[in-house]
């Protein structure tokens, strides 16, 4: 499984690299640069696999995001599950964003670190604020009555980057 996930994302990698030429690349900054200010946070909807979660993610265009998740769900007692993370964008282009992160998780009263790995794609030319995300992300959390417990979890989603007043 392990070894798979890292084909994926050595291919992601390589495709994302390969969409970005030199003379396209100096156009791409600038457009960048001009649409960084076009957009305030967004919120989040997570709907698949595991569980379903709401999250805000702080920003679109920049290296660095905080990204933040809130989802709900009920064995024997219901829980609420929370994850913050802090995420950098390694590849970023038009249309793809490849990122990877560190962050803590809270399910319930079981606390634990969490490792996204992802990337958000942009697909409409006109609506550049919708985003969809797919991201695997392992989990180490500790509890008190099993010890150290490790599992993947994934998400599926799709943000809205909320854009900003014109002046």
């Amino acid at each position: 499984m392990k070894s798979k996930l890292l084909l994926f994302t050595i291919a992601i990698c390589g495709i994302a690299n390969a969409q970005i030429n030199p003379v396209t690349q100096d156009t791409l900054i600038a457009k960048l640069i001009k649409s960084k200010s076009e957009f305030k946070g967004g919120i989040g909807l997570f709907p698949m696999p595991n569980k379903t979660m709401i999250g805000y993610r702080s920003n679109i265009h920049k290296n660095w995001a905080f990204d933040s998740k809130l989802g709900y769900t009920f064995s024997r007692i219901p829980l609420l599950n929370l994850e913050l993370n802090i995420q950098h964008r390694h590849v970023k282009n038009e249309i793809f964003n490849l990122y990877s992160g560190f962050g803590i998780t809270f399910d319930g009263f079981t606390p634990g670190v969490i490792l996204p790995l992802g990337f958000e794609l942009k697909p409409f030319e006109k609506y550049k604020n919708i985003v969809f995300v797919v991201e695997a992300s392992p989990k180490l959390t500790f509890s008190f009555s099993s010890a150290f417990n490790s599992s993947l979890n994934g998400n599926i989603g799709i943000i809205y980057f909320k854009p900003r007043k014109k002046k």
